[in-house]
C-alpha cells in the first residue's frame, strides 16, 4: 500500500522559502528523504545547501510510463486532507493519439502531485508498505 499526505501545494515559492515552510512542517533535515525533479538541479542544490536531504529522481528513457508503472503496482491512499492530492488523482488521464488510443502522455494540468509521488516511487526501491508525505 502506498501512504500520501499533502504538506505544500503552493505556486511561485522560491527555493528558500520552500526550504523555510518544509522546516516549518517538521521536515527533517539531513534525515527525511526528498526526490525532486532532475531537471531542476539549480533548485535541488539550493535546497541541499539549507540542510535537506534532496535528490534528483532517477530519470532515463521512457522514465514518466516506468514511473507511472511502479506506482500502478500498489493499491494508492491519500490522507482526507489531502485535498490536492485526491483532485488530481482523480483527474488524473492519459492523452489519446489521433486514432483515439491512449498514449503515455498526461494531462499536466492534474499531475503536480502525481509527479511528486512518482518521483518518489521511483527513487524508493519500493518493496513494502510505505508512506511518503509530499512537499
Amino acid at each position: 500500500m502506498l501512504f500520501s499526505q499533502e504538506l505544500l501545494y503552493e505556486k511561485g515559492l522560491t527555493n528558500q522559502s520552500i526550504a523555510r515552510k518544509m522546516s516549518e512542517l517538521g521536515v527533517r533535515k539531513n534525515s527525511d528523504e526528498i526526490f525532486a525533479d532532475s531537471a531542476e538541479p539549480k533548485s535541488i542544490q539550493e535546497i541541499s545547501e539549507q540542510g535537506f536531504n534532496i535528490k534528483p529522481a532517477p530519470k532515463g528513457a521512457d522514465s514518466v510510463e516506468f514511473g507511472h508503472q511502479r506506482v500502478r503496482q500498489w493499491k494508492q491512499f491519500w490522507t482526507k486532507d489531502s485535498l490536492n492530492g485526491i483532485k488530481e488523482q482523480r483527474n488524473f488521464r492519459y492523452l489519446l493519439d489521433r486514432e483515439g488510443r491512449l498514449t503515455d502522455k498526461t494531462t499536466h494540468h492534474f499531475s503536480h502531485l502525481m509527479d511528486a509521488r512518482r518521483y518518489a516511487v521511483v527513487g524508493h526501491a519500493l518493496d513494502h508498505e510505505v508512506s511518503i508525505r509530499w512537499i
